[in-house]
């Protein structure tokens, strides 16, 4: 529909007093800032709450709506279909100033808004002018996650216009003038002018308008305004090469101001680039210069010179790209060329000379091996050569003449492997013959031998390692593999090194063979290598151990045991297997023995979580399980550590530390359930009632002993040892001892 500007505003005869009564309990609600969200309320609180706010977002749009002037009062899209009354006309444009759908959140409350304004035609009254209705419907829920919460209001409200501004003509009264449309918006269209350069900006007289404005900007920079009076239809804007330009329009007459047109996009120039220009001598008269297309050239300026004189301009708008110039034998004929896009000039080419009747050019030869019994050589056409005279040589013979005169580039010489053979070519054209080249030397190769491949288990890596020796006249190797029986498969195809390795992948059978290659020649497949890995991880932990020699032959198949674990017995011990520890070795000896004295791993410690540990403290030994440690030594033997009074004496430094090796296993069924265990510097006592270990150590604890332990009058230790007042102190339940280096231990009830 038509869009009516510039009239002044009143305020609106049509605005609705919004009348709600809501009660001071909500009221306290809501100002507090009541949520979908909130469960502190009731129903029928929440309801009313969210119902005020839903209120307040429709009269938020509707004071916007009276706001805004009457010519732009509209929806920015079409609003939904059926909000509008019967015989309203929906009235949006993309500048208007409402939306016809969004969403708002107030006080936590997300309320969905469709808002529709339209004509209304208000014949038969008192005042003939038309109206605007507007219509909000807003919908919410209580609850975002409850679909059954959800609520929805629809309101309307009317606005006319103010003074002076006038009505739509359809609805307008009788003694109103019509209201005449603004001028219509300019049809601007661009174009490069190369002098300059500048962007040139076109467009049609447009009706009722008598004068125009442009915006223009360049290289997205600041828009630039310029007005021009109505009988001009072209402007020009200066820009540089490369600049692009950005413009608009817009018309102005007696009843108002287009909008402006979309923007119109002039991309200026840049000059094209410089040619790259090549001269030969065409005969021996006659030199000819030419150049690759250049990008954007419509055609090339061609100047030439001879002898060094002036530059002469053969051609300033030539479309071809060959200059060919006659000069006398041994002329220095020179050439440049620019290219040109229409008047625009680019740089010229560099300045390339060529001397008439030079002999031709030296041929650079390229030579390879095409197998262990022949090679080719190859080279390039020479500069001014017409046909070319091919000799050859093998190791330190004689020359001889492969060819006398010949057009093609090219020569394949035979031998057989170790043979060096050799190449010379000159060229020959109408000023005579060049120099020999360089001498092009192919040394043929030797057939290689097929390698000798062996192969082993490498158990780190739960893989089959694979080598073999260096192989004469080998440059790389081929090596293929299979799983079983099944097909060969690529591992690498020029492998530089003498070994592979292959995962192993459970697969019983590995199988690697390997060929011999120089680039030229390759030899026949190696020996079929093939290594027997172990299945499980138990047969895995075997082998990385070099088990052969550490637990002997297996003597019996693996066992499925407890708590989805394996184990399998050797002559020397056995390898114990959980799926989430790993395969670990118990290897005969005291360890072993404590640990199936305490159940095994069906009860007691359970699976091992590590190897046996050697080397420690006296020439001590270890091994962690499940529930605990095993230590073992030759003065004390082998005990367990376990849990509570095990973390104390690992806290302590274990072996190495005051307590030394256990001596005895954890002693359970004291008074008031304690328990303790013995090591060569003491005791750890555990108090089950709170946790707790305490180290019995020293003098102290031999004070204690000497009072019949925790059956004397001091009962079990409260803590450890700890410096009190300068002295050593240590709390028991019946009170605490001291010790001084100079007092001794002194007891304090």
């Amino acid at each position: 529909m038509k869009r009516f500007r510039g009239f002044p505003r009143k305020k609106d005869r049509g605005s609705v007093l919004l009348e709600a009564i809501v009660s001071l309990g909500i009221i306290s609600v809501l100002t507090l800032g009541y949520t979908a969200a909130a469960t502190s309320a009731t129903i029928t609180q929440r309801t009313a709450v969210n119902d005020s706010i839903a209120t307040q977002v429709t009269q938020d749009i509707f004071e916007t709506a009276r706001a805004t002037t009457w010519s732009k009062l509209g929806t920015k899209t079409a609003p939904a279909t059926g909000l509008l009354a019967s015989g309203a006309t929906a009235v949006y444009e993309s500048t208007d100033a409402l939306d016809a759908t969004s969403t708002k959140t107030l006080r936590g409350l997300n309320v969905t808004v469709k808002t529709a304004v339209g004509w209304q035609d208000k014949p038969g009254g008192t005042s003939q002018f038309g109206t605007k209705l507007v219509v909000v419907d807003v919908s919410w829920r209580d609850n975002e996650g409850d679909a059954g919460s959800a609520h929805s209001r629809r309101e309307s409200t009317i606005i006319t216009p103010g003074i002076g501004e006038a009505a739509p003509s359809k609805v307008r009264s009788a003694s109103e003038a019509p209201v005449q449309d603004p001028p219509a918006i300019p049809a601007l269209t661009g174009a490069i002018v190369y002098e300059g350069p500048k962007a040139k900006a076109s467009w049609n007289a447009v009706a009722g308008a008598d004068a125009y404005t442009i915006q223009y900007r360049i290289n997205g920079g600041g828009w630039v305004t310029k007005n021009y009076g109505g009988s001009l239809r072209t402007a020009l804007i200066d820009g540089a090469y490369g600049d692009k330009v950005e413009m608009k329009i817009k018309s102005a007459g007696p009843t108002g101001e287009s909008y402006y047109s979309p923007v119109v996009t002039v991309n200026l120039p840049v000059p094209p680039a410089m040619p790259v220009v090549t001269g030969t001598v065409k005969n021996v008269l006659n030199a000819e210069f030419t150049w690759p297309a250049v990008p954007t050239a419509t055609s090339y300026w061609v100047e030439q010179r001879i002898n060094g004189g002036t530059w002469t301009v053969v051609n300033s708008a030539q479309t071809g790209r060959t200059l060919s110039v006659g000069a006398a034998a041994g002329n220095k004929v020179e050439a440049r060329v620019k290219a040109n896009l229409y008047s625009i000039s680019g740089p010229y080419s560099a300045i390339v000379a060529v001397k008439i009747e030079e002999l031709p050019g030296v041929p650079v030869l390229t030579g390879k091996a095409e197998s262990h019994t022949s090679a080719t050589f190859t080279w390039p056409a020479a500069v001014r050569a017409t046909a070319y005279r091919v000799e050859k040589q093998i190791n330190s013979g004689a020359w001889t003449v492969v060819s006398a005169s010949t057009t093609t580039r090219s020569a394949t010489i035979t031998g057989v492997g170790g043979n060096t053979l050799k190449l010379r070519v000159r060229s020959i054209g109408p000023a005579g013959s060049s120099a020999w080249s360089a001498t092009g030397s192919v040394t043929l190769p030797n057939l290689p031998a097929a390698p000798v491949v062996t192969g082993k288990l490498a158990p780190a890596t739960e893989s089959a390692s694979f080598t073999w020796p260096a192989v004469n006249f080998a440059a790389s190797y081929r090596v293929e593999y299979k799983y079983g029986t099944g097909a060969w498969q690529v591992l690498q195809a020029a492998s530089k090194t003498n070994s592979a390795t292959i995962a192993a992948k459970g697969n019983a059978l590995v199988t690697v063979r390997v060929r011999a290659d120089n680039g030229v020649a390759s030899s026949g497949w190696s020996n079929s290598a093939a290594v027997t890995a172990p299945t499980t991880p138990i047969g895995w932990k075997y082998e990385l151990m070099n088990g052969a020699k550490v637990l002997g032959e297996a003597t019996g198949a693996e066992v499925s045991s407890v708590k989805g674990g394996k184990y399998r017995l050797y002559e020397k011990g056995a390898i114990l297997w959980h799926p989430s520890y790993g395969a670990f070795a118990n290897i005969d000896g005291p360890i072993r023995v404590k640990h199936l004295a305490l159940g095994g791993h069906a009860s007691g410690l359970g699976y091992p979580l590590g190897d046996e540990v050697t080397g420690l403290k006296g020439g001590g030994k270890s091994q962690r399980f499940e529930l605990g440690y095993i230590y073992w030594s030759p003065s004390t033997g082998a005990f367990h550590s376990l849990a509570g009074i095990g973390a104390k004496w690992i806290s302590m430094g274990r072996e190495d530390g005051q307590l030394g090796y256990p001596t005895s296993d954890e002693v359970y069924g004291l008074k008031q359930g304690w328990a303790y265990q013995n090591f060569q510097g003491g005791a750890i006592l555990w108090n089950p009632a709170t946790a707790t270990g305490y180290a019995s150590v020293g003098a102290i604890r031999s004070a204690w002993a000497a009072q019949d332990y925790e059956r004397g009058p001091m009962g079990f230790p409260l803590s450890d040892e700890y410096i009190w007042n300068g002295v050593v102190r240590q709390n028991y339940q019946g009170g605490y001892y001291t010790w001084t280096e100079k007092g001794g231990v002194v007891k304090h009830r």
